[in-house]
């Protein structure tokens, strides 16, 4: 029975609390905004366990560190914000895609686009859930809403990566990253690093390509390979989806779709709305690859009208609408890198949902 600890920290310190205890070794890591206090809580707490942390030059490099500790067989991590994985993109593509390697990837989002502003977003989600826009390869994405799901996500990335042969980021923001909370992580010394064997494909050359018959070419093993990564996703897209939904039971007036910190401050929100005089109740994606689209579509199925709420310009809608058939009936967002309150998104929402029903 592992020991567990009691702690009130940052989100950010949090993620290396959680990497610890899962027997995370290795840490690679290059400083940006909202992401920089895990590199600095890495560099304070891996060498205190004896686990290697590296700060380096750019994210090109921590990236490729990261997958040379996986490929020697130990657990091994980065942490980033959304510019920032957009430079590991290619080597993600081959690391997580090609040849299989198991990794965890910390984004902590702010807004967009470039440099952009240093506050909260969510407008890295297309790139996270789109396998950063390059190549025929998916990666599991997970969408924490408080500092102790960060910590419990973040080990369970650990576990998800090496049982898929996957890079598995785990997609927060600003608010998340600098959020203090009291939260609950098992002791390192419960599950402490070490090296371990991973399934088919952890090299640097697939196994069905080492003998190629060169009268065929190399196609057809490519084929092989490229089929048996449908079977993998197919079967993570049976078994992984995972959302919540809180509020009020059965039929409601409105159903909010929010992910992470948001559907937090939407949840937050529904006392305000209820005064309004509305039912009302959100769906929470945890799990934005693979889009937990059975349980979205069940939520929402008794719902008058359907609101997506996003820090981002509307990159779940589509999601949204692939699960329940149709476009959602109403969209709210902030943008610049800037949160709203809960009276704040309770009054833009409940203004949405009039509108609504003036116009029908």
């Amino acid at each position: 029975m592992s020991i567990a600890t009691k702690r009130f920290a940052s989100g950010n310190e949090a993620v290396i609390d959680a990497a610890l205890a899962a027997g995370c070794h290795f840490f690679a890591g290059y400083p940006v905004t909202p992401a920089t206090e895990i590199l600095e809580a890495a560099a304070e707490k891996f060498p205190q366990h004896g686990r290697v942390m590296v700060p380096t030059e750019g994210e090109i490099a921590a990236i490729h560190m990261v997958a040379g500790a996986s490929l020697a067989g130990f657990r091994a991590m980065t942490a980033t914000a959304p510019l920032g994985l957009s430079l590991m993109s290619e080597a993600l593509s081959f690391f997580s895609g090609m040849t299989e390697l198991p990794g965890v990837v910390v984004v902590q989002q702010r807004w967009g686009p470039g440099d952009g502003s240093l506050g909260p977003g969510q407008d890295g989600y297309n790139q996270a859930t789109r396998a950063c826009g390059h190549g025929d390869f998916k990666m599991i994405v997970l969408a924490p809403k408080t500092v102790q799901e960060l910590v419990d996500l973040t080990i369970e990335a650990f576990d998800l990566a090496e049982r898929y042969g996957m890079f598995v980021l785990v997609l927060g923001d600003q608010l998340l990253a600098i959020a203090s909370e009291q939260y609950v992580v098992p002791d390192p010394a419960a599950r402490p690093a070490r090296s371990v064997e991973f399934g088919r494909g952890n090299g640097l050359v697939l196994p069905e390509l080492v003998a190629v018959d060169e009268t065929a070419g190399d196609f057809a093993a490519l084929e092989r390979v490229g089929r048996r990564w449908e079977q993998k996703f197919a079967a993570i897209e049976r078994d992984e989806p995972r959302a919540e939904r809180c509020g009020d039971e059965g039929a409601v007036d409105l159903m909010i779709v929010a992910y992470g910190s948001l559907a937090r401050i939407a949840e937050y929100a529904l006392p305000q709305l209820r005064q309004l005089g509305m039912q009302v109740a959100v769906v929470r994606p945890i799990t934005l690859w693979p889009f937990p689209s059975d349980a979205v579509r069940s939520a929402c199925a008794d719902a008058k009208s359907v609101v997506v709420a996003e820090l981002s310009m509307g990159q779940m809608i589509d999601d949204v609408r692939g699960a329940i058939g149709r476009r959602p009936d109403g969209f709210v967002n902030w943008l610049g890198g800037r949160a709203p309150s809960t009276e704040e998104f309770a009054s833009k929402v409940a203004e949405r949902h009039r509108e609504l029903g003036a116009v029908r």
